[in-house]
């Protein structure tokens, strides 16, 4: 008896998920042959070839698979990935649109036993959203996620505790107030409510933080573009200052200005009407290199998540310089932080995370010579990344896993009055 399409894509599913990457293959093109208008075949066989590196085809596939059937959700969805693959940003953004569009509610189903606790995550698609991937253990959560400018007058889905995922306020405000509706409609926990998000924006966090004692910020205003150039600004900020796009993130759209005349030159690579200008915050040590550290923030703890070294002002983990010695201070920074940097900034780092109220979120910052923190960033952005394969970083596999525990942790003890009623 011949296999009908729909089996052979559920077939094709498994294979994939198996690693029979031949096999998913045929099962999609066969399904294909005896349908060849299959949205799920399409958007299958279009998602198993981006996973093999070719972005190229699978787009031209789901590109006509959302021609043919425009709301079809999870080919938007692979879309997106495809498209930012690519560099192709725009049209990445545009298909996540349409996926929120017509899927506002989607849910990753329990595959645990006995009863799950329900998280319900208020995403947005124009907007900066915690990763959420290290947190999401099946076993654990029945995860319900809903879109906060889509979502409507819908019911809210039954749950158990909210964690709004929305964590940048400068991208776009609107999706702020879109989420502080949805939360509004809720009885449960609600965790990184919006309205700490709203007051956690660069500006507003160089002000607040500035009042800390041992905490150094930026001087630091979101103006228009126009104004860039006026000489008053090297007053304000000295040289060099920054600049960057509000809502952008990992050093994307940010420039360092050391001399007036770069100006016009670097506002051709910054778009938008508004720009973020900032004084510069040196960490360099007495070699001339520049430091960087990320504490976490779960739940009211602190929890160590890397150390960087660098060349380069622009200072990321991923960017910065790997070596033996680098490496040694990232492991002792992680097995004990207060010996690494000083029991002054742990306690101004405590200051910080009391200040900002979220019950996730992380702060970036460096130290001066004086043992000041300086905050580079703190906000509910901040990634735990999955483990390193490279065995030179396995040190860090137990840390990284720690943050994720507790973050999960916090989840199942903060739903837990909900849950037993």
């Amino acid at each position: 008896m011949t296999a009908s399409a729909d089996e052979l894509v559920r077939r094709a599913k498994q294979d994939a998920a198996a690693g029979r990457i031949d096999e998913a293959k045929t099962a999609y093109l066969t399904a294909l042959q005896h349908e060849p208008d299959h949205a799920d075949a399409m958007t299958g066989l279009g998602a198993l070839l981006a996973s093999l590196g070719m972005a190229g085809d699978a787009r031209v596939i789901l590109e006509e698979t959302v021609r043919r059937h425009p709301a079809h959700a999870d080919a938007h969805r692979v879309l997106v990935t495809v498209c930012t693959a690519l560099g192709d940003k725009d049209a990445a953004y545009r298909h996540s649109m349409r996926e929120f569009e017509v899927r506002p509610i989607s849910v990753i189903p329990y595959a645990g036993t006995g009863t799950p606790v329900r998280l319900l995550l208020v995403s947005a698609a124009d907007g900066i959203n915690t990763r959420t991937a290290r947190f999401r253990d099946r076993r654990l959560f029945e995860t319900i996620y809903v879109a906060a400018e889509f979502i409507g007058d819908r019911p809210l889905p039954d749950h158990d505790i909210v964690f709004n995922t929305i964590g940048d306020a400068e991208r776009s405000l609107a999706v702020i107030e879109a989420a502080e509706r949805v939360v509004a409609r809720t009885t449960r926990p609600v965790l990184n409510h919006p309205r700490h998000i709203r007051a956690a924006t660069r500006v507003e966090n160089a002000r607040r933080l500035a009042a800390i004692p041992g905490v150094r910020t930026a001087r630091m205003a979101r103006i228009p573009r126009g104004r860039v150039a006026e000489p008053r600004l090297v007053e304000l900020l000295g040289l060099p200052y920054l600049l960057r796009v509000p809502g952008h993130h990992t050093g994307e759209l940010f420039e360092r200005v050391d001399d007036p005349a770069q100006i016009e030159t670097l506002l051709a690579k910054l778009p938008g009407d508004d720009l973020l200008a900032m004084s510069f915050l040196d960490t360099r040590d007495a070699q001339g290199r520049y430091h960087k550290y990320r504490m976490m923030i779960v739940d009211g703890a602190l929890y160590p998540l890397h150390a960087a070294v660098g060349a380069n002002w622009m200072l990321h983990f991923f960017s910065g310089t790997h070596g033996e010695d680098e490496r040694a201070l990232d492991a002792a920074f992680l097995a004990d932080p207060e010996a690494t940097i000083g029991t002054a900034p742990m306690n101004a780092l405590h200051a910080i995370a009391a200040e900002l109220q979220l019950d996730y979120g992380g702060i970036d910052f460096g130290l001066d010579r004086d043992g000041n923190v300086l905050v580079f960033e703190a906000n509910a952005t901040m990634t735990v990344p999955e483990a390193d394969p490279d065995p030179a970083f396995a040190y860090r596999t137990p840390y990284l896993d720690t943050v994720a525990v507790a973050v999960m942790r916090m989840f199942v003890t903060r739903a837990k009055p909900q849950v037993s009623s």
